[in-house]
């Protein structure tokens, strides 16, 4: 899976397991930008900047962006509908 799609499919799944892609503030570091923190106020906003950055480095077009974002939010909710699920445990005999 490609780190956008990636991005785009936690974000699916953490909104899904939440509720809301609202979220208390987030704060990302990469080992390729040392030094350099990244603040996000929803994980709309931090999907929005990966994406983009990927669009300005052309690596992709916007509309492959778009078909990402869809594509990572079906994933993310199909994820959090059957896998991500309260563990059962077996009964004590």
């Amino acid at each position: 899976m490609r780190p956008l799609h990636r991005q785009l499919v936690v974000a699916a799944v953490i909104g899904g397991l939440l509720g809301s892609d609202q979220i208390p503030e987030v704060s990302l570091t990469s080992p390729f930008a040392p030094g350099v923190t990244h603040h996000f106020a929803s994980l709309r906003a931090s999907t929005d900047e990966v994406a983009n950055a990927r669009i300005y480095a052309s690596f992709h077009y916007r509309f492959s962006t778009i078909v990402g974002r869809e594509m990572g939010q079906k994933i993310g909710a199909c994820v959090s509908k059957t896998v991500m699920q309260p563990a059962q445990t077996a009964m004590a005999r």
